[in-house]
């Protein structure tokens, strides 16, 4: 996927926070939202652009974008990227400031990035404007959608202005709000963001999730249409299938745990999945009180407790032979 040229510091800048020891000039991981407007103009005026609040108002109207505006006031003037892009930077949070009623695609995704990292890092205070931050999103989807684009098309063109992965935050914040018993706002969130993401056998398996908590026969069902689905793709998803796995811990049923286990198997190649896969099958028959196989697993687990996460695995590893014959005890 292509990346933004905002999306993409904010990328660079989310990596450096996680992992101070990267090597990076300062001006590419700086918070721009902590300087002054004065401060922000003093530095278009060190690259000559001498702008103040009113002439940046004036110009910022004649564009729809902060992209644009940069690209008009650089005009002919020969810059290396690098120098465009600390001008682009500035810029960026001047129209974040100064042009708040003219939002572009490229300062929503911005805000739903820093909220999305706040969110990722557990601070609760931030919850009421993540959900604003998603709701603009989804406002963008649907203008475009309404100008004649597809669904998935409009998703795909709008993320190239995030850092993050939306498929995959959208997945994994609606499944938190499912943990969190809000499944009136996930539900919601399903309908709003399904006709918009690529893979949707995340989705489905999301639905599945709220029908389990009323009707476990139908959720089954629905479970076994996603594994199928999965199964039958080019490279199937080895997360999915985990994922799969861990909802049917409790009440799952018993010959489809086995079929989703048996193809489980046949994808992991390193010691990190397959100590997953056996973690999530000891927790199912833990559920349902067989502790003679549950403790047998748990012994495989135990064995292997030495082996780097990392580690390549092979199919003929003598551990998977003894998994498998337990499961047809």
């Amino acid at each position: 996927m292509d990346i933004a040229q905002k999306a993409l510091y904010n990328s660079l800048r989310i990596s450096w926070l996680q992992d101070g020891q990267i090597s990076v000039e300062p001006w590419k991981v700086e918070d721009y939202r902590l300087l002054g407007v004065d401060a922000l103009f003093s530095r278009l005026q060190e690259r000559s652009l001498f702008l103040d609040r009113t002439s940046f108002k004036t110009y910022a109207d004649q564009f729809d974008s902060p992209e644009e505006l940069t690209q008009w006031l650089i005009d002919d003037e020969e810059l290396s990227p690098e120098d465009y892009d600390q001008i682009y930077l500035v810029i960026f949070e001047l129209w974040r400031r100064l042009a708040a009623e003219k939002p572009s695609i490229s300062i929503l995704c911005d805000e739903l990035d820093l909220q999305i990292y706040h969110y990722d890092q557990g601070n609760v205070d931030h919850l009421e404007t993540l959900q604003d931050a998603i709701n603009n999103f989804h406002v963008v989807l649907e203008e475009n959608v309404d100008q004649g684009m597809q669904g998935e098309e409009v998703f795909a063109a709008v993320s190239e202005f995030c850092a993050h992965d939306l498929e995959h935050f959208f997945y994994d914040y609606i499944a938190d709000q499912i943990d969190a018993q809000e499944s009136d706002y996930a539900m919601e969130l399903i309908d709003q963001f399904y006709p918009f993401v690529s893979d949707k056998k995340w989705f489905d398996l999301l639905k599945a999730r709220l029908v389990n908590i009323r009707d476990l026969h139908e959720a089954n069902a629905m479970i076994e249409q996603v594994f199928l689905a999965n199964k039958e793709e080019e490279r199937p998803s080895l997360a999915l299938n985990l994922d799969i796995l861990s909802l049917m811990v409790q009440g799952g049923n018993y010959d489809l745990f086995l079929q989703i286990i048996a193809h489980t198997l046949s994808l992991i190649e390193c010691e990190e999945e397959f100590i997953e896969l056996l973690t999530v099958t000891a927790d199912y028959f833990r559920c349902l009180d067989e502790d003679g196989i549950q403790e047998k697993i748990e012994q495989l687990i135990a064995k292997r407790a030495h082996r780097e996460k990392s580690a390549s695995i092979e199919q003929e590893d003598a551990d998977i032979a003894a998994f498998k014959a337990l499961l047809k005890e």
